[in-house]
């Protein structure tokens, strides 16, 4: 049997469907949600901000950034 997109997307509707009715509870499988005061009092690192800052910053010297098949679009 050969599958396609259109029966593919019936037969998942179908399955999800099943183990919506077949679980004692909707949404069992849910996580529940974690309460987070400030996430930016947490987060681990945040280097990574000064460089994408200092990523664009000017300086008399610059470097090309270019890739295979480039479309001419290169940072500077």
């Amino acid at each position: 049997m050969r599958l396609n997109r259109r029966k593919f997307l019936q037969v998942s509707a179908g399955v999800a469907t099943a183990m919506a009715l077949t679980s004692k509870k909707v949404g069992a499988q849910l996580k529940p949600v974690v309460k987070v005061g400030n996430p930016l009092e947490a987060y681990p690192d945040r280097r990574w901000e000064e460089v994408y800052r200092d990523q664009y910053k000017y300086e008399r010297s610059f470097t090309y950034c270019c890739s295979p098949n480039d479309t001419h679009q290169c940072r500077v």
